[in-house]
């Protein structure tokens, strides 16, 4: 026997009840849908004046916390396609991140200077997944215009500091190389110039 309109629902197990048992007042769009959650659509389309039942504070609370999970799970996908748009844009845009990573494993004042036109956090999750001991940590970053040209630049600035040629690991103090990208980003006017390795090393002070 189905549960009817006005009924008292004392606690999450009747609600439970209710939701299984009578399916033609909580599925209010069953046919069309064939099983949607009534609270799915409660939440969608806030309308609370087709349903009489009065909650216990359990019960307000089991459907409160329905509610909340699907508003952030909704606003965890809006926020994924506002930051794959925002991606997009600077990609178009040509517009990255030039990054300081560490990891516990590398000797002290190892670093690693990269970049990327995702975000550093990202990037560093994808380094970690590569077989090393540690997560890599994100130092420092500056987001700038053609990311990727003023990585080697910054390569070439500091490349008395390399621990090997052709690789992005330099032997020197992180105080260092934050001065060095903070004056290429500046003086670049983030990316927006694109200066020629001479023209910085006029400007720069390391």
């Amino acid at each position: 026997m189905g549960i009817s309109e006005g009924h008292y629902i004392e606690n999450s197990q009747d609600l439970k009840n209710a939701l299984n048992m009578d399916q033609e007042l909580y599925l209010h769009t069953y046919n069309v849908n064939k099983g949607r959650d009534f609270l799915e659509n409660l939440s969608k389309n806030n309308n609370y004046n087709e349903f009489s039942y009065v909650l216990t504070k359990e019960g307000a609370r089991f459907v409160y916390n329905k509610q909340m999970e699907l508003f952030l799970r909704r606003k965890r996908q809006i926020e994924l396609i506002l930051r794959g748009r925002n991606k997009d844009k600077e990609k178009t845009e040509n517009i990255g991140y030039v990054y300081v990573l560490s990891n516990k494993s590398f000797p002290p004042n190892t670093f690693k200077i990269g970049s990327t036109y995702g975000t550093p956090e990202e990037r560093a999750e994808e380094l970690t997944g590569t077989g090393h001991l540690h997560s890599f940590k994100v130092e420092m970053n500056i987001k700038i215009q053609s990311a990727e040209y003023y990585e080697k630049k910054i390569h070439s600035l500091l490349k008395t500091y390399r621990v090997k040629q052709n690789r992005e690991f330099f032997d020197i103090e992180l105080s260092k190389i934050k001065h060095c990208l903070k004056q290429v980003s500046q003086i670049s006017e983030k990316g927006s110039k694109k200066l020629t390795l001479d023209q910085i090393k006029k400007e720069i002070s390391l």
